[in-house]
């Protein structure tokens, strides 16, 4: 673009990778800003020693970056056709957030992040695909798909295990036909935070996945027999405006009790075990007769 500093993509990998003695990269890391990235940068299998910061800068090609090893990569704020982290390893966070643009796939399938996953914000669109593929992603920190989150395509969390929270607040997902959300088996060990979210189109899959605290409103969860809840459990219903009523969650329970034409019990023996152990005996048994 006319008027932005211009980095051509080999010499950027030349100095993530270390430089040379002459051209050594200081122990703060690489911190490049508002450039435009010339050619394709091709991390992949590559290992970097110190943090990645590109931040606000536009990319001409999707970045490349399977395997790729390094304390920490960020992205935020820039633009990008893709970017391709697949089975890679980052000792602290991942940040792809504050108006970070991806038209292509992003995927994080496979990959083990020390710290967090940010995508606040963020923009990830690829509607005749995925959007965001974090598959059996291991994230120590939380995972965020928040704020002004925007997926067009498929957003995969399936098989995903994240030590601590995972907020989609104010999130907005849509994929025209299939999982908007996809987080079957997925494991959270902290709260799922679920309110203020947008559905436009597609469905949430949350069979056999497992939460700490569930958090949610029941605005957030779309009509029409596009949620799954079969299998999936937690271990408190939690948040003073989260509604534990058994009217309020026998409606949220009629929209994934049933999966593909088939009813499944399971949603209504978790709610009922959950409602009695917070001491909700009056509306556990009415979810327990409701199933019946």
């Amino acid at each position: 673009p006319s008027g932005a500093r211009t980095v051509r993509a080999e010499v950027l990998r030349y100095l993530i990778l270390g430089g040379c003695k002459k051209c050594c990269v200081d122990e703060s890391g690489i911190d490049l800003v508002g450039a435009y990235v010339s050619g394709a940068l091709d991390l992949n299998y590559a290992t970097a020693k110190h943090r990645i910061n590109l931040d606000k800068c536009r990319f001409e090609n999707a970045v490349e970056a399977m395997q790729l090893e390094a304390p920490l990569v960020s992205l935020q704020g820039s633009f990008l056709p893709g970017l391709n982290l697949q089975r890679a390893k980052i000792q602290g966070g991942v940040f792809l957030r504050n108006k970070f643009h991806a038209t292509g796939e992003v995927s994080l399938s496979g990959a083990v992040i020390g710290g967090q996953l940010d995508c606040s914000n963020g923009r990830f669109d690829n509607a005749l695909g995925q959007a965001l593929n974090a598959h059996s992603v291991q994230v120590t920190g939380a995972v965020f798909l928040k704020g002004d989150f925007h997926a067009t395509g498929k957003v995969s969390l399936s098989g995903a295990v994240i030590g601590g929270q995972l907020s989609c607040i104010k999130g907005r997902f849509e994929k025209e036909k299939g999982d908007a959300l996809n987080a079957q088996r997925m494991r959270v060990k902290a709260s799922f935070f679920w309110q203020g979210v947008r559905v436009d189109t597609g469905s949430i899959n949350l069979n056999a996945a497992s939460v700490g605290d569930l958090v949610d409103d029941m605005s957030s969860w779309p009509l029409g027999g596009r949620v799954g809840l079969d299998g999936f459990t937690y271990e408190r219903i939690a948040g003073a405006a989260t509604p534990t009523d058994a009217k309020t969650r026998l409606d949220w329970l009629s929209r994934g009790d049933t999966w593909k034409g088939v009813f499944f019990p399971q949603p209504y023996e978790q709610l009922a075990k959950v409602l009695g152990e917070m001491g909700h005996h009056s509306d556990r048994r009415q979810v327990l007769l409701e199933k019946e």
